[in-house]
């Protein structure tokens, strides 16, 4: 599909992200998971497009029938199909080929898993069995454990830290060291549109509430005030003045899942990638604040994989 996928035209139908899900599923205690047969062969490709995913093997010439892996729009495809099968229903989740039913209490929830079931009837799409799970108080989605209390990890993900062994010589201590490097007296604020993937940072020698507004207000000053601001559960997003300052300025805050970073994973990955930087420029005996702003200088400029754009085209654009 190499050639193919050269040809075909994306619609970049956007996939949600794990911290957009989980935001749904917030106050849930019964779930049901269904697990959609076959992937994305489930989708029947149109005779037009079936010649192009012709292939030759020693015993003739062959050709799909129906939506295969390898085509480059596939992900975005079945899950532009599966939502739309789904459209207009509430308590539903769907990534992939999971779709996750839920609701605060069990008629609700037994309601809602009778209308999904009947729409993926109508709509052709076959279930797994097997792989499916029905009323469940505790479920597994995603690697999170999903319960009445809340999310969390799982017992394996829990048992893989408490069994991880110490560093063992100077490159383990090193990439343990670095994770902590950026706050010997410096913190970074990470700023992320989600739609371009475009960010801004910010070092700072405090972290108190007043310190983190004067950074947003000058990040603000030059691309105006967002709708929506995501945080983590840090005191400076929960104190009063935050509040006050969010609610003067039109802006919905919403505060993450308590203890669980990947909710706000989009900002979690630049983290990642700037500390790593952090940790470079480090070894390498570099000012490692010249080397951020030369990395996050390419960062912009490039083509994104997510979006298929450089981040500061894709913002300007949105702007």
């Amino acid at each position: 599909m190499r050639q193919a996928n050269l040809a075909i035209i994306r619609e970049r139908y956007p996939i949600p992200t794990v911290d957009e899900l989980l935001q749904g599923m917030n106050g849930s205690v019964v779930f049901s998971k269904l697990d959609l047969k076959w992937g994305y062969h489930q989708l029947e490709l149109t005779p037009e497009s079936r010649e192009i995913t012709t292939f030759a093997i020693h015993n003739g010439v062959y050709r799909y029938k129906r939506l295969l892996f390898g085509v480059s729009s596939a992900s975005e495809q079945y899950q532009h199909e599966i939502a739309a099968a789904l459209a207009g229903m509430e308590g539903v989740e769907n990534i992939s080929d999971d779709v996750i039913v839920h609701a605060r209490d069990q008629e609700t929830h037994d309601k809602r898993l009778h209308t999904v079931m009947k729409r993926l009837e109508e709509s052709g799409l076959t279930l797994n069995p097997d792989k499916c799970q029905f009323n469940m108080d505790r479920l597994v989605f995603m690697g999170i454990l999903l319960s009445e209390k809340g999310i969390g990890p799982t017992e394996e993900r829990v048992r893989a830290v408490s069994e991880a062994r110490e560093p063992e010589n100077a490159s383990e201590a090193l990439q343990a060291r670095a994770l902590s490097l950026a706050h010997e007296g410096h913190s970074i604020l990470v700023v992320v549109d989600y739609y371009s993937r475009y960010y801004e940072y910010d070092v700072l020698t405090s972290t108190t509430t007043t310190k983190v507004i004067n950074s947003l207000e000058s990040i603000f000053s030059r691309h105006g005030l967002p709708v929506t601001l995501r945080s983590d559960q840090g005191p400076q997003f929960k104190s009063e003045e935050f509040s006050n300052y969010c609610e003067s300025n039109g802006i919905k805050h919403v505060k993450t899942t308590p203890r669980w970073a990947q909710a706000n994973g989009e900002v979690e990955r630049q983290n990642a990638s700037l500390l790593k930087r952090i940790r470079i420029a480090e070894s390498e005996g570099l000012d490692w604040k010249r080397e951020l702003r030369k990395y996050v200088t390419v960062y912009r400029s490039i083509d994104h994989a997510t979006t298929g754009r450089a981040p500061r085209s894709c913002f300007s654009t949105e702007r």
